[in-house]
């Protein structure tokens, strides 16, 4: 064990997302809950785990406020080449329904910036999932509210003169619920809960065009091959897609595919 969260007040807790390690081989990830924000059992917060004499030391470097900033992070943090972080909390911001923001490292501590502050209308709202970077630094992420079907959007954070713009570049019809994916091409991937030809999840592809993006369905689940695909895909060096369903399958009780071009 390298560290027992508490609930002793001013503590960070429920740690819901996964750590990710940096070059020096600390470790990092977020609390759902605890630290010295305004939200009722604390806004959450941003840990390191430093490799220490044999042991773990456990330190925060940066604790979540509500409104400004976000609250209830539920995601994994994404590391850049410069090791500076990004990732997304569930709740809070400028209309309460999260934001994305990046983390950057400098000599003298964490300076934290909100990228977007979800407003849970058209650009959706309520990300839970982390967020993934193509090779020229464009970020891309999704929700699980708003949108035009209410189950989320697909959208892309794009620098811009010392900024980010923000996009929506799908808005699939089934409901978002699992962090999405790029290839090293830069087209995004992922999963719907439900929609697709049966109404009982999909796998989609997003490819770009000028500046625009085409969404292609790449396969409909039925009862037989699963049904409630929560899980991301991941690629093999082929590129081939693999994945999971929470139910479904002749024993019903979910599935692990593999979808082949």
């Amino acid at each position: 064990m390298l560290y027992r969260f508490s609930q002793a007040p001013g503590d960070p807790n429920l740690p819901w997302g996964g750590v990710t390690f940096d070059a020096a081989g600390n470790l990092y990830g977020m609390a759902f809950a605890g630290g010295t924000g305004n939200c009722t059992g604390g806004c959450g917060a941003i840990y390191k785990l430093t490799p220490s004499a044999g042991g773990w030391t456990f330190s925060v470097i940066y604790e979540f406020a509500d409104a400004s900033d976000g609250s209830g992070p539920m995601s994994t943090l994404l590391i850049d080449r410069a090791g500076d972080f990004y990732g997304t909390a569930a709740y809070g911001g400028q209309y309460g329904a999260g934001t994305a923001f990046e983390l950057i490292r400098s000599a003298a501590g964490w300076t934290f910036n909100t990228l977007y502050s979800f407003q849970d209308h058209l650009d959706g709202g309520l990300p839970n999932s982390g967020l993934v970077m193509d090779s020229s630094g464009n970020l891309y992420g999704d929700n699980t509210n708003g949108g035009e079907y209410d189950g989320g959007v697909v959208f892309e954070l794009s620098p811009s003169g010392g900024g980010w713009n923000f996009s929506v570049i799908a808005s699939p019809n089934g409901g978002l619920d699992a962090p999405v994916s790029i290839d090293s091409a830069g087209n995004v991937y992922g999963t719907t809960q439900t929609g697709g030809v049966n109404q009982l999840g999909l796998v989609f592809e997003l490819t770009r065009s000028g500046n625009n993006w085409i969404e292609n369905d790449l396969y409909s689940f039925n009862q037989n091959d699963g049904i409630l695909p929560f899980s991301s895909v991941v690629f093999d060096s082929s590129g081939t897609l693999y994945g999971t369903t929470w139910a479904g399958g002749t024993r019903g009780a979910g599935v692990v595919w593999q979808l082949t071009r």
